[in-house]
């Protein structure tokens, strides 16, 4: 599955994150900003198959971050909330070519997003300036 969008962590305190997420595919017309999306891509970041060992890739398995139904069952458990805090170059004009842009992201479609977790265990594994591409569905769609 191509990835979706790309993360990068501009804050970190506690147990809240503060995101940049861009939009890389045309085919994405709006901010996946549900708690499960949130899990989803904390999770991303987390990914057993990069080697790491982390709260929530041990408290979530691969199986459960593709199970949509287990998503929108057990997102609350880890999310309390996600804010929408603002966002750039959105919607995006009919003319973009996402594809001159997926390394110079400036004029990709962008939004700040606040996602506050549970416990801070869960974004133990994510570091301030980091970054990934992610996969997030909207469970509830599913």
């Amino acid at each position: 599955m191509a990835e979706t969008h790309h993360v990068e962590v501009l804050e970190k305190k506690g147990n809240i994150i503060k995101i940049r997420m861009y939009i890389l595919i045309p085919e994405i017309t709006q901010f996946c900003v549900s708690n499960n999306c949130a899990l989803q891509i904390i999770w991303d970041k987390a990914h057993p198959a990069f080697g790491k060992n982390t709260p929530i890739s041990e408290a979530i398995s691969a199986e459960n971050r593709l199970d949509f139904r287990w998503l929108r069952d057990n997102a609350d458990r880890f999310i309390e909330s996600v804010k929408l805090l603002e966002t750039f170059n959105y919607p995006a004009p009919p003319s973009l070519n996402f594809g001159e842009h997926r390394y110079d992201l400036s004029a990709l479609p962008q939004a700040t997003i606040e996602i506050r977790v549970s416990d801070k265990r869960w974004i133990s594994h994510v570091r301030r300036g980091s970054s990934w591409d992610s996969v997030p569905v909207d469970a509830v769609e599913q």
